[in-house]
């Protein structure tokens, strides 16, 4: 379970840096309105982490109680932030290709 939290944990933050950087640079426009703000203000990275300690911590207090619940959310959210992230470096790749040609 400690690898999944910590993957879960990096993940999020990968994603914050990730979004950050691509939205920052131009290359896509964040696609959630009320998130826009706060990644072109620069308090979206804050946000981020403190949102991924709380998610880690919350479902480590959860595994103590349930564990086979809490080790299929992690299994999950790991699984979506995977994606996302997938995606995420896809579109920067893109983005890359883009400007090399």
């Amino acid at each position: 379970m400690k690898y999944f939290l910590a993957l879960l944990g990096s993940l999020q933050i990968a994603d914050g840096l990730l979004t950050q950087f691509l939205v920052g640079s131009g290359v896509v426009k964040e696609g959630n309105p009320l998130v826009e703000p706060l990644v072109l203000g620069g308090d979206f990275l804050l946000l981020k982490v403190a949102g991924a300690i709380f998610s880690v911590a919350a479902i480590y207090f959860i595994y103590r109680l349930f564990p086979r619940l809490a080790l299929t959310a992690a299994s999950g959210i790991v699984a979506f932030y995977g994606a996302l992230a997938f995606w995420n470096v896809l579109v920067l790749l893109g983005g890359w290709l883009a400007t090399c040609a």
